[in-house]
């Protein structure tokens, strides 16, 4: 579907499933009953993504599915407005960085790529395209929210990034204050998603 598709594109949204992968995360995307998460992350989606993503109406009609995912807490949402304009009040904000080139390598390591190969280079090219248009975008562009803890995962092995997230996660949960039981913690999080429910997304100034 062409991205001037609007109403149609905003139809497909009902079709979005998230799937257990057995262990709790809900880490496979679904589309009408078929796994897509091998196509959701291949190359041409990366090409694709931003020309899709600048569309108000379509992140308007996917904003109350988000949200919902969230609504019960103990959920990692990655995405590049979550904590400015998805979850702006989610207890904690992390914005993980490290240059394009090395974003790029990884990702080229990722699909079997040699790091000089063409196909390398324009992982690269594209990567770089996309953070000009995400970063450009006048509806909910990739910001840092300003409270969110910044963690710089260049040169990391990707074990050593999952350990910094862990012990970020950790330092937050012994922080927040020890009189909200369980129930209480988990209806404020609904109260704080309810809040943000009613906040549409608008262009940036």
């Amino acid at each position: 579907i062409a991205p001037l598709a609007g109403p149609a594109l905003i139809s497909l949204v009902d079709e979005i499933r998230h799937l257990d992968v057995g262990d709790g995360r809900l880490a496979h995307v679904a589309i009408d009953g078929i796994d897509r998460t091998d196509e959701v992350r291949g190359a041409d989606v990366d090409a694709a993504v931003s020309r899709y993503s600048s569309i108000a109406e379509l992140r308007q009609a996917l904003l109350g599915f988000q949200r919902t995912l969230a609504a019960d807490g103990r959920l990692i949402m990655a995405g590049r407005d979550i904590g400015t304009v998805v979850l702006p009040d989610a207890d904690l904000k992390l914005f993980l960085d490290a240059p394009v080139e090395e974003r790029a390598a990884r990702r080229a390591s990722e699909r079997g790529f040699d790091p000089n190969a063409a196909e390398a280079t324009a992982i690269l090219d594209e990567l770089r395209r996309r953070h000009g248009l995400d970063t450009g975008r006048a509806v909910a562009p990739l910001r840092k929210a300003p409270d969110a803890l910044i963690l710089n995962t260049a040169g990391n092995e990707f074990e050593t990034t999952v350990r910094l997230v862990v012990e970020a996660i950790t330092a937050a949960a012994a922080a927040a204050p020890p009189t909200e039981a369980a129930a209480p913690a988990a209806m404020s999080r609904r109260e704080r998603t309810a809040r943000a429910q009613r906040r549409p997304i608008r262009p940036s100034a």
